[in-house]
C-alpha cells in the first residue's frame, strides 16, 4: 500500500502561522522560537486546556517533534483536540495517527527533522522492531 508522504514541516508552518495571526499566543511562540521549549509549552498548556484550538494544535506538534517533550500519545490526544476544533493541520495529523499508526508517523516525523537517519520506510521498519524488543518478556 502506498501512502502520501506526510509534509510534517509545512503543517508546523501553517500552524505556527495561524497562532501567529489569530494572537494570544505570541508568547509561546516566541518562547518556541527561542528554544524555551518548556517555557512554551507550560503557556500553550494553559491555554489548550481553556480550549484554544491552535493551542491545542501546537501542542500536538510540540509533543510530536521535540525536541526535548517527545510524547506521541500525548501529541495525538492534542491533535485530537484541535481537529475536533476544526484545526487544519491537526485534522491531518490525526487522521495520519489514526489511519497509519504512531510507529509510521513517528518514522515520517523522525525523517523530516533528522535527515540522516535515513527513509522514513527504513526509520518504520526500525521502530517497530524497537517496539518489539522492548515489549518482549525478559529472559531469565
Amino acid at each position: 500500500m502506498t501512502t502520501t508522504p506526510i509534509s510534517i514541516p509545512a503543517l508546523f508552518a501553517l500552524a505556527l502561522k495561524a497562532a501567529r495571526s489569530e494572537g494570544g499566543l505570541d508568547d509561546a511562540v516566541a518562547a518556541y522560537e527561542r528554544g524555551s521549549y518548556l517555557e512554551a509549552e507550560s503557556m500553550l498548556l494553559v491555554a489548550g486546556h481553556a480550549g484554544h484550538p491552535n493551542a491545542q494544535e501546537l501542542l500536538g506538534f510540540l509533543y510530536s517533534i521535540g525536541p526535548d517533550l517527545c510524547s506521541f500519545t500525548a501529541a495525538r490526544s492534542w491533535f485530537e483536540r484541535a481537529a475536533r476544533a476544526g484545526r487544519p493541520a491537526a485534522q491531518y495529523m490525526h487522521v495520519a495517527f489514526t489511519r497509519r499508526g504512531t510507529l509510521e508517523v513517528r518514522a515520517a516525523i523522525m525523517a523530516c527533522f533528522n535527515p540522516m537517519a535515513g527513509s522514513a520506510d527504513d526509520l518504520h521498519q526500525r521502530s517497530a522492531a524497537d517496539l518489539a524488543r522492548s515489549t518482549a518478556p525478559a529472559e531469565d
